[in-house]
């Protein structure tokens, strides 16, 4: 329980400054990229405090959580057209990575992989049929974000060795 009452007091320190220093003027940044970034921040440190844990819920949760900081944080900074039609092959998406996941936290539980994929089979398929993806512009546009963005990997690397020497504690 003390670990996930260090994330939460970690939470709070970096919503309290990251808004202290916006309202000072300090920083340029919108209410909503603070949002993303603290949803990224507890959905990685939840991810990694409960891998190999068996806490299924807080697996589920925090890879949830996660990969909703990662689409705010996407739809606020770059030029994506956001059409009602990425709706229904976003919520098939999300939940299927998170059940992905717990399969990969326990690979003796064959019915999470299933539904993980067929979930994120379903986003894909119906992605398709409305015309919006293209392998193409997606490699190069993966490629772009993983070079103009790396300090967010670097950020990501910090935060996992304060969870780990708050761990040892």
């Amino acid at each position: 329980m003390r670990k996930y009452q260090s994330i939460f007091t970690y939470l709070l320190l970096f919503l309290s400054l990251s808004l202290l220093l916006k309202f000072f003027g300090l920083i340029s940044i919108s209410s909503g990229e603070i949002f993303s970034y603290a949803l990224i921040f507890y959905g990685i440190s939840d991810v990694y405090l409960s891998l190999g844990r068996n806490r299924k819920y807080s697996l589920f949760f925090g890879t949830i959580f996660f990969l909703t900081g990662i689409l705010i944080y996407v739809l606020n900074n770059f030029l994506v057209f956001w059409r009602p039609t990425l709706l229904f092959p976003t919520l098939l998406f999300i939940p299927g990575i998170a059940y992905l996941m717990l399969y990969l936290d326990n690979s003796s539980n064959k019915k999470f992989i299933v539904i993980g994929t067929i979930l994120v089979s379903v986003g894909f398929i119906a992605t398709i049929i409305n015309g919006q993806f293209n392998f193409s512009s997606f490699y190069i546009s993966l490629l772009k974000v993983a070079t103009f963005y790396w300090q967010i990997v670097l950020l990501i690397v910090i935060i996992l060795i304060l969870i780990s020497f708050d761990e040892k504690k």
